[in-house]
C-alpha cells in the first residue's frame, strides 16, 4: 500500500490544487465581469451611435429637401416673365 507520507503528500497536493484553483476561477470571474461591462457600454454606445446617424440621416434628408426647394424657387425667379 502507500505509506503515510505519500498519502499526506496527495492530500497536501489536492488542497494546493483546490487553492490554485479558486484562485484561478476568481481571475475569470473578474475578468467576465470586467468584459460584461465594456460589452454593454460598447452596446450603449453603438445604440448612442446609431440613433446620432438616424439624426444625421433626417438632417441629410431636410437639407436636400429644402436645396431642392431653393433651387426650384431659384429657377423660377430666373424665368422671364411674359
Amino acid at each position: 500500500m502507500f505509506s503515510d507520507e505519500l498519502i499526506g503528500l496527495d492530500i497536501a497536493h489536492r488542497r494546493e490544487l483546490r487553492q490554485s484553483t479558486a484562485v484561478a476561477q476568481g481571475i475569470i470571474n473578474e475578468q467576465a465581469a470586467d468584459v460584461t461591462l465594456l460589452t454593454r457600454a460598447l452596446r450603449e454606445t453603438r445604440n448612442k451611435l446609431t440613433h446620432t446617424q438616424i439624426a444625421l440621416d433626417d438632417e441629410t434628408r431636410k437639407r436636400m429637401a429644402l436645396q431642392l426647394e431653393l433651387d426650384r424657387l431659384n429657377r423660377l425667379l430666373d424665368t422671364p416673365i411674359g
